[in-house]
């Protein structure tokens, strides 16, 4: 399920896991600058300057994030590219807080140690980030976090993908729907997945990306194993509305890290 955004579409997982991120951040920086004070809920001292500037060093943050691609489709892929940007935002995230600590400095006289709040800050927002992350991974099972992706093919090459996730293999994808091509022989296979079954090729040029945004997919795979009587045009509307595509074997490569012979 996606959510447009001007213009754009933005899986509901990612709209769920920023706004976690940003609601535990806010209220662990809120922690962090009202620790020495009596305990007050948020909520009643939203005028206040811890408030207003643990909001501000959220939303700092949160653009940091954003900026190196934190949230972006690879970085669900692939966990070693996540902790990379991970360690690229810490570090934009510590410049932030401490710019932001040197310019608000008198709010924070109130607090033991002011010089060491950036650290603490940092350290706070990365334990929110794995926090937020391990939570969606253990208690979702990562069902919201996986690519949802729509087949164009009902051969031997969807056959395989078909395979990956009847033997579990396909960890951070969701095949959706397979879209058989006209003249294309059925590879006979059934069960785990369904197959919804169409000719492309006579429906109007938006058709493929209507279908697209009605099941909710983020990717196309072409996967058809005759090029003959592809809808280039379907596809191509695709692309320019902003849906990623695809080929079998650049999927096949990323998805199991190993070259289809």
């Amino acid at each position: 399920m996606q959510l447009r955004l001007f213009r754009h579409f933005v899986p509901v997982s990612v709209v769920l896991l920023a706004s976690s991120d940003a609601l535990l951040i806010t209220g662990a920086f809120y922690q962090l600058l009202s620790a020495s004070e009596i305990s007050v809920p948020i909520l009643l001292r939203v005028s206040s300057f811890p408030v207003q500037f643990s909001a501000g060093l959220a939303v700092a943050a949160m653009t940091a994030m954003v900026s190196v691609g934190v949230y972006g489709h690879q970085s669900f892929v692939d966990f070693r590219l996540l902790l990379s940007k991970i360690a690229v935002a810490s570090i934009l995230v510590l410049m932030l807080v401490y710019f932001s600590a040197t310019y608000w400095h008198e709010g924070l006289d109130h607090l033991r140690d002011p010089k060491s709040f950036p650290l603490k800050a940092t350290l706070i927002w990365l334990a929110c980030v794995l926090v937020t992350r391990g939570t969606f991974s253990v208690t979702l099972g990562r069902g919201l976090l996986k690519r949802r992706v729509l087949v164009l093919g009902n051969g031997v090459q969807a056959a395989r993908i078909a395979k990956l996730v009847e033997t579990g293999e396909n960890v951070h994808f969701v095949p959706i729907s397979f879209i058989g091509m006209p003249g294309e022989r059925s590879s006979g296979r059934s069960g785990a997945v369904d197959r919804s079954v169409s000719e492309p090729a006579a429906l109007t040029d938006d058709a493929l990306t209507e279908m697209v945004y009605r099941l909710g997919a983020s990717e196309i795979v072409v996967a058809t194993d005759d090029r003959r009587g592809l809808p280039v045009r379907q596809l191509l509307h695709c692309k320019l509305a902003g849906i990623k595509v695809i080929d079998f074997l650049d999927f096949w490569e990323r998805e199991t890290r190993t070259v289809d012979p």
